[in-house]
């Protein structure tokens, strides 16, 4: 009989190796695409498989205002300015480098969750933050400049700032995630990604592509588009 905690590290490992996935899939994405189309794109196929819980969403919300303001201003660190960031963070650094500088975000998370909702943090917790953030700043500033990374400093930086964002939503997905389910955060957060980066969409986007340094078919971009917002999002 599988242990019950064995299935939620390889469901955690599961999710890990999908979210690590999706910054390849975005580098890749970028290369058609300008930053706010790949996240519109992505946000409206996901909104698609999010549409058979929208009734039980709005039923929720309806009648519980606080909840709908917590739930409004969640979606709106993640994805709407998470994304703002990480897309524009692709086009001036690498997908790995990203990968490194998000690997901050649990620290962050823990800070947000001591300040808002009282978690108590262990001094390795404190010790882990220090670490992360000395790591950030010494693989930036020794990031060297290439073809698919022009400015690996700015991009850096925009991915600091998307982590902040998103782990805003974290800590605000803790305390709704006693009102709604998991599917429910996701569809909200389908739902209002979905018109977000449709309206930015509307202003005049970059369209030099990001290079890439090796060659990929040309339906890949779409095909990754639909990858991030039918996997990943979930």
């Amino acid at each position: 009989k599988t242990h019950p905690r064995l299935v939620y590290y390889l469901a955690l490992l599961v999710a890990v190796v999908i979210w690590g996935s999706s910054f390849s899939a975005l580098k890749v994405a970028l290369a058609e695409f300008a930053p706010m189309q790949v996240i519109a794109g992505r946000m409206l196929t996901s909104t698609l498989i999010c549409l058979p819980v929208l009734p039980s969403l709005w039923r929720t919300l309806k009648n519980d205002r606080k909840t709908a303001a917590i739930l409004l201003f969640a979606v709106f660190c993640e994805p709407c300015v998470y994304f703002v960031f990480e897309g524009y963070a692709l086009r001036y650094t690498t997908s790995s480098q990203a990968g490194l500088v998000l690997s901050v975000l649990p620290v962050a998370v823990a800070l947000g969750a001591w300040i808002f909702l009282k978690e108590r943090l262990s001094a390795l917790a404190w010790a882990g933050f220090a670490c992360s953030a000395l790591g950030v700043v010494v693989l930036s500033l020794g990031a060297v400049s290439s073809e698919s990374a022009p400015d690996p400093l700015l991009g850096n930086t925009l991915e600091v700032f998307a982590i902040l964002s998103g782990s805003a939503y974290v800590v605000c997905a803790k305390y709704l995630s006693r009102r709604l389910t998991a599917l429910q955060l996701t569809a909200a957060m389908s739902y209002m990604g979905a018109a977000f980066f449709s309206l930015l969409c509307l202003f005049p986007q970059p369209v030099e592509p990001v290079q890439l340094e090796v060659a990929v078919p040309s339906w890949m971009p779409l095909a990754c588009i639909i990858y991030l917002g039918a996997a990943v999002m979930f």
